[in-house]
């Protein structure tokens, strides 16, 4: 972890997921976020009894969801959007048109519920999972600012700053990793838009507020597989560089996961295709031989011409 200094804004206080930071609910603020923030994916049901049964389970989690005709979607007949009251949106469900099963896209303070609920009652296929960490202190964004690019250096990975860094408070952000790729980090100034989200005044306290946000996008059947289960915190160990960025920047142990299928060499897959091919042919012989496999051994290298002593 960088080490704390006595210089004002380069000075780091130790993280740690146990919340070192004050709670930002103190403040007339929503609380900090932690774990899962978003939570898009596909579901084998129908469309109509799962729009029913999310409207009943945020009713239970104490929500006041709303059921209206949302904006027309590529590719899908429906866009049902579940609401507040106040208008924000929880999440919605896609559904007909050139896809067979709906698709569930949520964002915010629903993910988690929406997660659980999924995991627990549908089989389903994640395409998207947000991993948060919100963060409060002086400086904080201008120091993930340098660990970040050294991280990027140190792995060779993308990095890259968007917004207006010139002008006060207009919110700037930082990405690590490529958005084509199946990780991503997102760091941002979430206190700034929550100011201009909600007409608040831009506050030190609120200027001290910084999310760091995983994207996590399944590619291959490995972490397609992993998606269905994974716990938020085994994110943040689906990568080494995420998981130093993880213990550099708030002391997070996370525990290294793989979400990368292994490359098939073209010898193991010739080996697959000839067993496949072959294999009613290879079982025959093995009979043959009355099941003793030094036999099929020998029997086989004759066939490939591999010299070999008989016994």
């Amino acid at each position: 972890m960088i080490a704390a200094t006595a210089d004002g804004i380069d000075a780091l206080p130790p993280y740690s997921n146990r919340g070192v930071y004050p709670s930002i609910v103190d403040g007339p603020y929503p609380h900090p976020a932690v774990g899962i923030d978003g939570y898009n994916s596909t579901v084998f049901c129908n469309a109509d009894a799962l729009v029913s049964e999310l409207v009943a389970m945020l009713i239970d989690f104490g929500l006041e969801p709303r059921v209206c005709d949302g904006p027309k979607v590529r590719f899908y007949a429906r866009n049902t959007v579940i609401i507040e009251p106040s208008g924000h949106r929880l999440l919605s469900v896609r559904s007909g048109g050139q896809n067979p099963h709906p698709f569930v896209e949520c964002k915010g303070e629903a993910s988690p519920f929406v997660c659980g609920f999924l995991r627990g009652r549908y089989d389903h296929n994640p395409s998207r999972i947000d991993v948060c960490e919100d963060r409060r202190a002086a400086g904080l964004f201008h120091r993930l600012h340098r660990l970040s690019k050294r991280i990027a250096k140190r792995y060779g990975i993308q990095w890259r700053p968007e917004g207006d860094w010139s002008t006060p408070d207009a919110g700037r952000t930082i990405y690590i990793g490529s958005r084509s790729s199946q990780l991503m980090v997102r760091i941002y100034e979430k206190g700034i838009k929550f100011a201009k989200d909600s007409g608040a005044p831009t506050t030190d306290e609120l200027r001290n507020w910084i999310r760091i946000e995983v994207e996590f996008k399944p590619q291959n059947p490995v972490s397609r597989r992993l998606a269905r289960t994974i716990e938020p915190s085994a994110i943040w160990g689906s990568a080494q560089w995420l998981a130093d960025f993880a213990q550099e920047a708030f002391a997070m142990e996370a525990e290294r996961i793989n979400i990368n299928q292994r490359r098939e060499s073209d010898q193991a897959r010739a080996l697959r295709f000839m067993g496949s091919q072959y294999g009613g042919h290879l079982r025959a012989l093995y009979s043959e031989l009355d099941g003793d496999l030094t036999a099929f051994g020998a029997a086989i290298a004759d066939l490939a011409g591999i010299e070999h002593t008989h016994h």
